[in-house]
């Protein structure tokens, strides 16, 4: 079980990071909420990643559910299967616009509804799951074969992963400028979509009424952004979906307040137009200017 699928309270970093599973995050990642339960769950895409769910605010059961590419569907459904293994208290959500022109429907590679209890899970469908997941995780052939390399201690990775659910990066190909060149051309394809901003804002809203309901404390964040992919927008003429993204979250979170009679849930913007990042883009890794890695768990301290 290289993937500590079903044993991630014995995991160490060093273990579960002889192999990348950046590909397997929606396989491993609702088994392991499964077994830790947590009670605080930082949730995102790939750069909220690297923030680590603990001290007093994760009360010593945090989690990081964040997964590369995440949609507004997974991430209701994932908050849900969270909350339905042992209720949960406190949740933060990490947000960027290039989410919000995606497709808000369906899942990552992997992904799968029935492995994720809720309201539209029966039991016995996710039992079902439970088994083909337990068959393809540890008696298939690629099992095995992950299995024999992962006694490698010495194999290389590109991510270091930790079992807290949190996730580094550490290749120097997704750093600086190459970086940034692989998420422009990611916002080439996905942009000039305003229909798939609107309904993400409205499944951004109908998740936070349904965290009002259920009395989870909720905080929301925008993950830095460079000014080199907003002048891009700008240039391919989506920078209106830049500005309505920023006001329709503000516009969400107030109106759905407003109807559950309470204060609108915090909102931390850390790529307002005040706040754009402008330093060189940087190659080398652990430079002070390299942004891609982001540093979304040093402003959320402060």
């Amino acid at each position: 079980d290289p993937y500590a699928i079903f044993r991630i309270q014995s995991a160490t970093t060093e273990r579960i990071s002889r192999l990348d599973q950046v590909y397997t995050m929606r396989l491993a990642k609702p088994w392991q909420v499964s077994q830790l339960q947590p009670s605080a769950v930082v949730i995102g895409s790939s750069r909220t990643a690297s923030i680590r769910p603990s001290g007093q605010w994760a009360r010593g059961r945090g989690y990081n559910l964040s997964m590369p590419g995440l949609s507004l569907y997974e991430m209701t459904r994932l908050v849900e299967h969270a909350h339905h293994q042992s209720g949960l208290a406190r949740l933060a959500i990490g947000l960027e616009q290039a989410s919000f022109v995606a497709d808000w429907s369906g899942g990552g590679l992997g992904y799968a509804d029935d492995r994720l209890r809720g309201e539209s899970v029966d039991g016995f469908s996710y039992s079902i799951q439970k088994l083909r997941d337990t068959r393809d995780a540890l008696l298939s052939l690629s099992a095995f074969s992950h299995s024999v390399r992962a006694l490698d201690s010495s194999h290389h990775v590109a991510h270091l992963f930790h079992p807290d659910g949190s996730w580094e990066n550490r290749s120097p190909v997704w750093l600086g400028e190459p970086g940034y060149v692989f998420v422009g051309q990611s916002l080439l394809q996905r942009s000039g979509s305003q229909d798939n901003l609107q309904r993400n804002l409205e499944a951004l809203a109908e998740l936070l009424d349904w965290c009002h309901r259920q009395g989870i404390e909720t905080r929301l964040f925008v993950n830095p952004e460079h000014v080199f992919l907003l002048d891009l927008e700008l240039r391919i003429e989506s920078g209106s979906h830049w500005l309505a993204f920023h006001q329709g979250l503000v516009g969400a979170n107030a109106r759905v307040a407003a109807a559950n009679q309470a204060a609108p849930f915090p909102l931390f913007g850390f790529n307002h137009l005040g706040g754009i990042v402008d330093e060189p883009l940087a190659a080398g890794v652990g430079s002070l200017d390299d942004w891609l890695r982001d540093r979304s768990e040093e402003h959320t301290s402060e």
